[in-house]
């Protein structure tokens, strides 16, 4: 399915571009004008036991934001519109992702506010996501992500600050780093 490979790909961007420390933040009064590298950030799978059950509650929701009961971490995305599933897995990824921007950020803390999706795609320890898209009955169009193990733990930063790829493979992890995206591959 081709909309795995672009939400993947999407998600995985975005964790490279902030473990790289090139996330710039938009919003003039942010204290934080680029989030700082990430010392360790895993590169995303897909998992397609995680599809399924976005896919399950997509059907359940019907376009409606409301969060299913899953321990994994969800991210939810509706368009007023029927359009192919490639696309909203694209138009869902870029709205998420840019809240860090858009919204401003004090510190790795602070992530709340209108930003819990931004940093469920940029919690490094999220190792695999899956997503479903479905035509709902109203003519929209809704994604739903689901990340395992979930992010958004309050008080906790989305990442560790530092110089990228410092802790890949360290106190016994099976990971290699990759130089290239400056995520971390697990083994």
């Amino acid at each position: 399915m081709k909309s795995r490979q672009v939400l993947l790909n999407w998600h995985n961007w975005y964790r490279s571009i902030t473990a790289k420390g090139e996330y710039k933040i938009a919003n003039k009064n942010s204290k934080l004008k680029i989030l700082p590298p990430a010392t360790r950030m895993l590169q995303l799978t897909y998992n397609c036991s995680l599809e399924k059950t976005s896919l399950e509650w997509a059907r359940i929701a019907q376009c409606k934001m409301v969060h299913s009961k899953t321990e994994s971490g969800e991210n939810l995305y509706a368009v007023g519109a029927k359009i192919p599933h490639e696309e909203a897995s694209r138009k869902a990824t870029k709205p998420w992702a840019d809240e860090l921007s858009d919204f401003g950020m004090l510190d790795l803390t602070d992530w709340g506010g209108g930003k819990g999706h931004a940093s469920q795609i940029l919690w490094a320890k999220t190792q695999s996501m899956g997503c479903g898209t479905i035509h709902c009955t109203n003519g929209e169009t809704m994604v739903v992500c689901q990340y395992h193990p979930a992010g958004n733990y309050v008080g906790e930063p989305m990442y560790k600050a530092g110089d990228t790829l410092s802790d890949c493979g360290k106190e016994g992890r099976k990971e290699v780093p990759f130089r290239k995206t400056g995520l971390c591959i697990l083994l």
